[in-house]
């Protein structure tokens, strides 16, 4: 579909609700899936080939830090004004992690509704997160280290008054990089921009394009065919509730509380 639906007051979600989902959708026989829809951004999914090759073959080295920042304001972009409806939504409790204080309920949400979608993104092209090693969920604005095996990854986030959108994603080798620009989540049919530098004499700047596709819809037609062909969604509940554990890992960081919690 070209429209999306949008919904308000979405409860708090966390890795408990998230463990009761992936057993209620096992038994029942339910396809899983949620809907990080960069994952299905074509511009995305070819930034991730070209840094797992260069991953393999060592041609730009080891890779030294990666950047990653999101600093958006018009996320709707083109699509317009999502649609409503007004079928009523089924009454669910706000549900935090136990262990969250009050105060930090709101931040939580905020931050899970948002920058969930970066915080898989580190996940999906760089496999998984070894420690949160700092993490300050501000006001305004957040700052996080990630400890990944033999790199740190970092990430800045926050609302921007700029009439555009800021994302990307930087993987900085010992000899080059490999930049993922993202497009506003709306933006239909534009992905990913790729470039990427090699440095030396032989070097330079290419930028490889992906094909057109919009990553919502590219999304829902892979749910639909997960369904009619019994396949494992890539973004699958059991993947997505990792990334659930990592949030989680971020706040508990954030509040000073990591090996407390549980």
């Amino acid at each position: 579909s070209s429209t999306t639906i949008e919904r308000l007051n979405d409860p708090t979600t966390n890795v408990t609700d998230g463990e009761a989902m992936i057993e209620a959708a096992a038994g029942s026989g339910c396809v899983l899936m949620v809907n990080y829809m960069k994952r299905y951004d074509p511009g995305i999914v070819l930034g991730r080939s070209i840094v797992e090759e260069l991953r393999g073959s060592g041609t730009l080295g080891q890779i030294t830090l990666v950047h990653s920042r999101r600093f958006g304001n018009d996320w709707r972009s083109n699509i317009g004004d999502p649609i409503t409806t007004e079928e009523p939504y089924p009454e669910v409790a706000e549900s935090a992690p136990t262990w969250l204080p009050d105060v930090m309920v709101a931040p939580f949400r905020t931050f899970n509704s948002a920058y969930c979608h970066n915080i898989d993104l580190f996940r999906y092209v760089l496999g998984e997160v070894r420690a949160v090693k700092f993490a300050d969920i501000g006001q305004a604005a957040h700052v996080i280290a990630l400890r990944f095996d033999g790199f740190l990854a970092t990430f800045e986030a926050g609302s921007s008054p700029a009439p555009f959108w800021d994302e990307r994603m930087r993987v900085n080798f010992a000899r080059g990089w490999v930049d993922i620009k993202v497009p506003p989540p709306l933006l239909r049919n534009v992905p990913a921009e790729i470039e990427v530098f090699s440095a030396g004499p032989n070097g330079g700047v290419r930028r490889p394009n992906a094909a057109p596709g919009w990553s919502f819809r590219e999304s829902a037609n892979h749910f639909l065919d997960c369904i009619i062909d019994g396949r494992r969604p890539i973004s699958s509940g059991k993947d997505a509730l990792e990334t659930m554990k990592l949030i989680e890992a971020i706040f508990e960081k954030h509040l000073g509380l990591e090996g407390h919690t549980g």
